[in-house]
């Protein structure tokens, strides 16, 4: 990864498109545009999560737009020497992996698409000290980023809103940032996840990727099942569908997330669990055990006839920005969802989907025999085509490129006063133990010893887990 000179690119080396096609990532090209460090939260590989796809799609257009870039995760940005990076862009808990980045001057955008505290309220069950260590890493995390970020990124105006609330609680919203502007759009700026500024080509079939997926119509889950949606929904509909439709089938894909160091979704559980007492898995409902190489993401959309997503009416949904209805798009797939997020909501107006209440089963399976019809599904379909023209990554990412462009600390850190302020109220890297201990405490006080134990293993095991898993 090291820079090789004043005039070219960072090292030469190919990936996939974050839609399977294969383009050289930073060629040995002249330019002369910034020095920048994209770090994904999620490991990069041939199997990718929302956040991973994300940064390669950032690398790809600020490379277009003549700069030169490396994009790298946890296990390889610590190798990048940080004096020859202009700017860099963080996402997740890749800041606090970096305290070297975290320290320097080296002008910082936190890509916040992504509202990870409100979806770690749905994870680890019942275990009540589990979800408080869980809502604690996740809201440590956020303010070190808030509090070190010179420029952020969303994905929607709905989301802003939660941002700018955050951004004012930790001091950020003060008299430096209002006189550089009052909108604070220069402070924070709407950068959405993008449809894929590729054509949508398949190369191989749906059964290649799922056997059993030989019945007509498919139905298709495309990403993560994760604890704060609702597949079950879904799978309650498909036997009213199969009335209509006999031979449909829903694949869900995402079963196991590519990353190890996460515990494992309950939902996966309860969804097969469902799935077997309808006497639908393996044949009505098809689970794929594994995450999808997104080399293969483009034949399981060019395969399925319908794209469905469910949600539940919670604070998630309400700021979320459902990437797979993006895939969607970009495959020109119609959808069927529960209301609740902004983008489902878009694709609604604009008829390119159908939403139905959440927790609806019955609406739901209606919504989705309506769609498959011949007539109405050709021109969803048409519909679904055209919308996608609004959504592509170069559009998107250009308040990010517009950064990389300038890149510049934010006036408030740069000013002594409200830099004070800002590391008064945002920054816990210096509670990081007096957090451990109390954490601690929470588990003996509510299971003793044996329990602080059992859980101190439990940790143990996911940091092994993700060292492997990368």
């Amino acid at each position: 990864m090291a820079y090789s000179g004043p005039d070219i690119c960072f090292k030469t080396y190919n990936h996939r498109h974050p839609h399977g096609c294969t383009q050289p990532a930073a060629s040995l090209i002249s330019v002369t545009g910034n020095r920048a460090l994209v770090v994904s939260a999620e490991p990069l590989g041939d199997a990718m999560a929302g956040p991973a796809i994300r940064v390669r799609a950032i690398e790809s257009v600020l490379i277009a737009a003549g700069h030169r870039v490396v994009a790298a995760d946890l296990t390889t940005a610590p190798a990048v020497d940080l004096s020859m990076i202009d700017v860099a862009v963080v996402q997740g808990a890749s800041l606090g992996g970096l305290p070297e980045l975290a320290g320097s001057d080296i002008p910082i955008v936190v890509d916040l698409y992504d509202p990870f505290h409100l979806e770690a309220l749905h994870r680890g069950a019942h275990d009540m000290v589990r979800r408080l260590d869980l809502l604690e890493g996740s809201l440590g995390t956020l303010a070190d980023q808030i509090a070190r970020g010179d420029f952020f990124l969303c994905a929607s105006r709905t989301q802003r809103h939660l941002w700018l609330g955050h951004l004012a609680s930790a001091g950020r919203l003060n008299p430096a940032t209002h006189a550089q502007d009052a909108s604070f759009h220069r402070l924070i700026s709407l950068a959405p996840f993008g449809v894929d500024d590729m054509p949508f080509m398949p190369e191989g079939r749906i059964v290649d990727h799922v056997p059993a997926a030989t019945g007509s119509p498919i139905l298709l889950w495309a990403g993560g099942i994760h604890d704060w949606l609702d597949p079950l929904t879904v799978i309650e509909a498909m036997p009213k569908i199969r009335t209509t439709f006999p031979t449909a089938q829903l694949v869900l894909l995402g079963g196991r997330h590519p990353n190890n160091a996460l515990e494992p979704m309950a939902m996966v559980g309860k969804a097969k669990h469902l799935a077997t007492d309808l006497g639908l898995l393996g044949t009505g409902v098809i689970v794929h055990e594994q995450w999808v190489a997104n080399a293969d993401r483009a034949d399981l959309l060019g395969g399925a006839d319908l794209g469905v997503l469910a949600q539940h009416d919670h604070a998630e949904t309400e700021f979320a920005f459902r990437t797979r209805l993006l895939d969607h798009l970009w495959a020109g797939l119609p959808t069927v969802s529960t209301m609740g997020d902004e983008l489902s909501r878009e694709l609604a107006v604009h008829g390119a989907a159908r939403i139905v209440p959440p927790g609806d089963a019955e609406a739901f399976a209606d919504a989705c025999v309506a769609v498959l019809g011949d007539d109405l599904n050709q021109r969803t379909r048409e519909l679904t085509r055209q919308r996608a023209a609004h959504h592509g990554w170069t559009e998107a990412l250009a308040p990010l490129v517009a950064f990389v462009d300038s890149p510049q600390m934010a006036p408030d850190r740069a000013d002594p006063a409200c830099a004070r302020l800002i590391r008064d109220l945002g920054a816990t890297s210096h509670r990081d133990q007096t957090t451990v201990i109390a954490r601690a405490q929470r588990h003996l006080d509510v299971g003793g010893a044996k329990q602080l134990a059992e859980k101190s293993v439990d940790a143990a095991k996911h940091r092994i887990a993700g060292f492997r898993g990368r």
